[in-house]
C-alpha cells in the first residue's frame, strides 16, 4: 500500500491540499507568464464571490451555537467523500467529518446553500439531479478542454499566436492560452479531476438541502471511485488538477500566489489542507491515496 500526505478518508473541518508536488502543474508556486497578459486574477466564485464570502461567515457563527454530530462513516466512505475537500472548503467552513460537510438542519445554513445553488443555475430537485448526470458522463468543461488539446496540438507556435486573434470573448481568449499551457501535462487526464471535485461537492450540497437522500449519495461515491483512482496515482496529483480545472473554467491567470491566496478560496483551501496533513490531530494526516 503506498502512503502519501494525502486525503483519503476525510476526517476534518479543514479541506485543501497536499504542497508537496505544487510545482507539478505550476499552479500554485510558479507564475504563469502569458503573451499579453495583465495578471487578472478572478475570485473562485466570480459573480457569487460575496456569496461565498457571506456564507462563510454565517456558517462560522452557526458553528458556534451548533455543535454538528460527527458521524460514523466507514473508510471508503471518507475516501470518496475527500473528493471534494478542496471545493467544499473553499465554499465555507464546513465539516469534513459529516456526510453533507453543512448542518442542513440550520435554517440560516439552509439559506445560503438555497442562494449559492441559485448562483450556479440550480433552482430544484430535477435541475440538480441533471447537473449530476453531466459531471458524471463527462460533459461539462471537461470535453471542452479536451477538444481544445486536440486542435493546439496540432498548431505551432506561430499558429497558436494567429489562432488567439480569431477568439472573439476575453475569457475565449483566457481558456486557450491555458489549455496550450496544459496541453501536454493534462492530455490525458484532461481538467476530469476538477469535475469530480465539482460532483461530489454537490452531491453532499444537495444532501444537505434535501435534494438527495443519503443512500444515494452512497451509492454514487461508490461508482466514481474507480475512475479516479485509475486516472490519478496520488492527491497531489489529483489536486493539482482541481486547482488547472478551476483555472481553465474562470479564466484566470496566476502571477503572483501570495495575492491569489486572499483572492481564490480554492488555493487559499490546498495550502491549508497541505498545513494540516502534518499534524497528528487532522483528519488528513498520512492518510492513504489507495484503499487497494
Amino acid at each position: 500500500m503506498r502512503t502519501q500526505r494525502a486525503i483519503s478518508r476525510v476526517r476534518t473541518n479543514d479541506g485543501t491540499h497536499d504542497a508537496s508536488d505544487a510545482g507539478r502543474f505550476h499552479v500554485c508556486y510558479a507564475v504563469h507568464s502569458f503573451t499579453g497578459s495583465h495578471g487578472i486574477v478572478r475570485s473562485l466564485f466570480d459573480t457569487s464571490s460575496g456569496i461565498a464570502q457571506e456564507f462563510n461567515r454565517t456558517i462560522k457563527k452557526s458553528t458556534n451555537n451548533i455543535i454538528m454530530e460527527q458521524e460514523h462513516l466507514s473508510d471508503e466512505m471518507y475516501w470518496g467523500l475527500s473528493l471534494s475537500a478542496l471545493t467544499l472548503q473553499s465554499l465555507g467552513n464546513c465539516n469534513h467529518r459529516s456526510l453533507f460537510g453543512f448542518d442542513g438542519k440550520d435554517e440560516n445554513v439552509k439559506a445560503f446553500l438555497k442562494s449559492y445553488l441559485y448562483s450556479i443555475g440550480i433552482f430544484n430537485a430535477k435541475e440538480a439531479k441533471d447537473r449530476l448526470y453531466h459531471y458524471r458522463h463527462d460533459q461539462m468543461h471537461n470535453r471542452m478542454f479536451m477538444e481544445a488539446v486536440h486542435h493546439l496540438d496540432l498548431l505551432s507556435e506561430a499558429e497558436f499566436e494567429a489562432h488567439l486573434d480569431t477568439l472573439e470573448t476575453p475569457l475565449e481568449v483566457k481558456r486557450c492560452k491555458i489549455a496550450w499551457l496544459y496541453r501536454h501535462e493534462l492530455k490525458e487526464t484532461g481538467i476530469r479531476g476538477h469535475e469530480i471535485a465539482q460532483y461530489v461537492m454537490l452531491m453532499r450540497l444537495y444532501g444537505a438541502y434535501g435534494y438527495l437522500e443519503e443512500n444515494e449519495i452512497r451509492l454514487r461515491l461508490y461508482d466514481i471511485a474507480g475512475e479516479v483512482r485509475q486516472k490519478f496515482h496520488s492527491w497531489d496529483h489529483y489536486h493539482q488538477n482541481v486547482l488547472a480545472g478551476d483555472q481553465y473554467v474562470k479564466g484566470y491567470e496566476i502571477h503572483d500566489h501570495s495575492s491569489v491566496l486572499i483572492s481564490n478560496p480554492l488555493i487559499a483551501a490546498y495550502y491549508s489542507i497541505s498545513n494540516s496533513m502534518y499534524q497528528t490531530d487532522s483528519p488528513f494526516f498520512q492518510l492513504n491515496w489507495s484503499e487497494q
